[in-house]
């Protein structure tokens, strides 16, 4: 899964469910799969990673039928684990339609550690996931993998593109100063 103009780190990927993502907190810290192929970097790399220099993100995204859309963040990082590995994202470019700006400045959270702003329920352990939860998502790219198309809300999703699950995504980042790659794509 190519991207122009290179130099990008995957911090997550999901193509085919080979490793489950309903994880717990430790496991979300110093991360889990095979970078080569679906896997979580670790929430401590990502820290570290973030706070050295400023960095984009880039999330790419494919649905069943073959389509690819893409967002583009052009400042990402994450707070350490003494807060909540927090969001912050801005900038947003491209043809995803940015459903992650609802989860801008909310903490991680994780079955095990609850962090949402939904005080009734804790949302890592309703939709099996480790993410960075509001009132609980409008994307959630690390909930149960499904192999096929559906509006049950069990799968991959990034809801202001499609409102039903997602064949596969990939997070990554590269430093905002990448001599590489100097523009934002």
């Amino acid at each position: 899964m190519d991207t122009p103009k290179g130099g990008w780190l995957v911090l997550q990927r999901r193509r085919d469910g080979s490793v489950d993502f309903n994880r717990l907190w430790n496991q979300y810290r110093s991360g889990f799969g095979d970078v080569s192929g679906e896997h979580w970097l670790g929430n401590d790399n990502i820290f570290l990673l973030t706070n050295q220099e400023r960095y984009q993100l880039r999330v790419d995204l494919w649905d069943f039928s073959g389509n690819r859309v893409h967002a583009i963040y052009s400042d990402f990082k994450i707070d350490g684990e003494r807060d909540g590995y927090k969001l912050h994202i801005s900038g947003y470019t491209g043809s995803a339609h940015d459903s992650l700006h609802r989860h801008n400045n909310r903490m991680f959270s994780t079955p095990d550690r609850d962090n949402d702003v939904r005080r009734e329920a804790n949302c890592a352990h309703e939709w099996e996931a480790g993410w960075w939860f509001d009132h609980c998502w409008y994307a959630l790219l690390n909930g149960p993998y499904q192999n096929h198309s559906d509006v049950s809300w069990r799968g991959l999703a990034w809801n202001a593109w499609k409102r039903e699950q997602l064949k596969a995504s990939e997070m990554k980042i590269r430093p905002l100063n990448d001599p590489v790659a100097p523009d934002r794509l």
